[in-house]
């Protein structure tokens, strides 16, 4: 039996120097099996030798130019008779190191080829490793039309040592008209290293899947903060510890919790001790799960709200939900500020609880999702002499910078890069992958971001990886401490990003977004406002969002390269004088304590369920034709798919 592999390594040659490089894509090894029953005519009327060959001829036309190569082959010169197997599970040969700019080299190797010999799998994984470093992302594609001819070694065992020895090595192996017991070994050869299966059966399909699996698989969003489970039960909530203010800057402290999926008791509960002065600051984000695709009919709505402990009345100045509808496109967030506390018989000072109420009727997590949450208090803020509440919404747009060399963002807000005075970043980003940036922003200014698209992979003809309606470069922005940041795209009212052509062309237009300026007086601003009062690192996250697409951690892909510009336009004005704990407050003795019970129902102040009960409305009315308008807007309407903003 024969077979065509396909190695996709990440990385140089053995004993190469560590690169830096900010691609994405692996180094890709592609081993031809030269072996002599890929002479056999039975390829969609072709042989399969021919097929392999047409097959991988579209390989390599369909790479980025950027992309390394290199091609080996086996069985191509012995025969394949008893008297040759000893020399012929030896006859392995590198055709094309590997590099870059080699395609018409590979192209003619690809053309010379003829089968002959047999099918040494296990040796040939063996050799294809020995081309690439021993450690880091490797990712081996293996096509077969039938078992290993040349074992031992087992080609599943040596799968197996493989990924013993680099645990971040995936083989991902192709059936090419195979019959059962073929199947059955190939499928443990993916098994053994988290890879997958697929069965072809002509050039067209092998070609498809070859481009798929030498592609990359999305990096899927990290969550960071301190370990907390919120209590399911009102007057259980483990305590909150907020944050407060250091040498005149807020200093948040960051929770990681997780919302349950569809629980039938899905509000979370908080404790949190709040002194006289005291107003509590709570900002939430969650990325979306790693996967792409619309979800029509489908909802998300996470309320916020905070009470004292056996009160109903609640004690906010205003909140915002984390939602989406139909398509979780972007980071969502939310956020909560309090009233200062003791100005009102309804804010006493001492303990409260701080829910995270799930909405009935709105339940679109099909799996458990984690957030964000960052928490602070000020105290005895000095606001005499500021600038009063930002008014003007038109801005200069920023210039889109030129390309720069290729770096790897960070996939989660804590380790985000900081980008300052226009510096830019160039990255590669598959559908379903969040980019995170910090931008220094003082009172007075505003942030302002670009994002200019550098190159698109156009999808396969069969809808492919992506499918080509609908694919977008979506921006959303925060604060220091995770409460949404509002941003506004050149004056316009639809959700920030750029579109992706679905014909593979590059837009000359770049995407241009502006938060209002930065200034306290925001914090009891109009809700556009409102977001946009705390000076510090805002944080900007960029997402490849694909509205019909079908694509989640296990799927190869190609990037699309972008390159994102930032900077802090206007001129800086004089800050508040922020007050607060020194540090973070005192933890009350029992984490757990318990107060007087309440009632599932009495999570939600009055104002609170207005909103709420407005935004179900609105969900269950225009679920069934949500989706029916994105598709409208993303076709004839580049700007934007018309989404609220990550605020909410």
């Amino acid at each position: 039996m024969t077979a065509v592999t396909a190695a996709v390594l990440v990385s140089a040659p053995a004993g190469a120097e560590p690169r830096e490089t900010g691609t994405s894509t692996p180094p890709l090894a592609v081993i031809i099996d030269g072996s002599g029953s890929m002479n056999a005519d039975d390829a969609g009327g072709q042989s399969r030798i021919d097929a392999a060959k047409q097959a991988t001829r579209g390989l390599i036309e369909s790479l980025p130019d950027e992309q390394e190569v290199s091609l080996l082959t086996y069985g191509t010169n012995t025969g394949s008779t008893p008297g040759e197997k000893e020399a012929g599970c030896q006859d392995i040969t590198v055709l094309e190191p590997l590099g870059t700019g080699n395609r018409d080299q590979l192209l003619s190797s690809v053309d010379a080829l003829a089968a002959s010999g047999y099918t040494p799998l296990g040796n040939a994984l063996l050799t294809a490793e020995e081309q690439l470093p021993a450690e880091g992302p490797r990712q081996v594609v293996l096509v077969s039309d039938g078992i290993d001819t040349c074992a031992p070694p087992p080609v599943c065992e040596v799968a197996q040592q493989m990924k013993e020895r680099g645990t971040d090595l995936v083989v991902n192996t192709i059936g090419f008209n195979v019959d059962p017991e073929a199947r059955t070994e190939l499928e443990c050869v993916a098994q053994a290293t988290e890879g997958t299966y697929a069965d072809v059966g002509d050039a067209a399909s092998l070609q498809t899947e070859l481009v798929r699996k030498a592609g990359r698989s999305l990096v899927g969003a990290e969550v960071e903060g301190e370990p907390i489970t919120g209590s399911l039960r009102p007057g259980e909530g483990p305590v909150i510890v907020p944050g407060g203010v250091e040498d005149g800057v807020a200093s948040p402290v960051f929770y990681r919790d997780v919302v349950p999926a569809e629980a039938e008791e899905s509000a979370l509960h908080y404790t949190v001790e709040l002194e006289e002065g005291d107003r509590l600051h709570v900002g939430m984000m969650m990325p979306p799960p790693p996967s792409v695709g619309l979800q029509a009919g489908r909802a998300f709505v996470v309320q916020p709200s905070l009470r004292p402990i056996g009160e109903t009345l609640t004690c906010e100045a205003w909140g915002s939900a984390m939602s989406y509808a139909n398509s979780f496109a972007h980071p969502i967030g939310g956020a909560l500020v309090s009233e200062p506390i003791g100005t009102s018989e309804t804010c006493p000072a001492g303990r409260y609880e701080l829910v995270l109420d799930q909405v009935q009727g709105a339940r679109g997590n099909t799996v458990d999702q984690p957030f964000r949450m960052g928490v602070w208090v000020d105290n005895g803020t000095d606001e005499s002499g500021l600038a009063p509440a930002s008014q003007d919404p038109s801005f200069v747009p920023l210039s889109a910078a030129d390309p720069v060399a290729p770096t790897t963002p960070a996939t989660s807000p804590a380790d985000a890069e900081v980008l300052d005075n226009g510096d830019a970043v160039t990255a590669e980003i598959v559908a379903g992958e969040t980019h995170w940036f910090r931008v220094p922003v003082q009172d007075g200014q505003r942030l302002r971001a670009t994002i200019q698209l550098n190159s698109n992979e156009a999808p396969q003809a069969d809808g492919g990886i992506v499918d080509e309606m609908g694919r977008r470069l979506e921006i959303v922005g925060f604060s220091p401490a995770m409460l949404p940041l509002d941003l506004v795209q050149d004056d316009e009212e639809s959700q920030p990003g750029l579109e992706i052509p679905h014909d593979g062309s590059v837009p000359a237009t770049s995407a241009a977004v502006a938060s209002a300026p930065v200034r306290w007086a925001n914090l009891e601003a109009d809700a556009d406002l409102r977001s946009a009062y705390l000076a510090g690192e805002q944080l900007v996250a960029v997402r490849y969002d694909a509205l019909f697409a079908r694509a989640d951690a296990t799927t190869e892909q190609f990037p699309v390269t972008y390159t994102f510009t930032a900077d802090a336009h206007g001129d800086a004005e004089e800050g508040p004088g922020l007050a607060g704990p020194s540090s973070a407050a005192s933890d009350p003795d029992d984490t757990q304590e318990t107060s007087t019970p309440q009632d599932e129902d009495d999570g939600l102040g009055l104002w609170a369920w207005v909103l709420v009960a407005a935004a179900i409305a609105a969900v269950l009315a225009l679920s069934v034709i949500v989706a029916i308008v994105l598709i409208r807007r993303r076709r004839t309407s580049p700007g934007g798919l018309g989404q609220g903003s990550a605020g909410g």
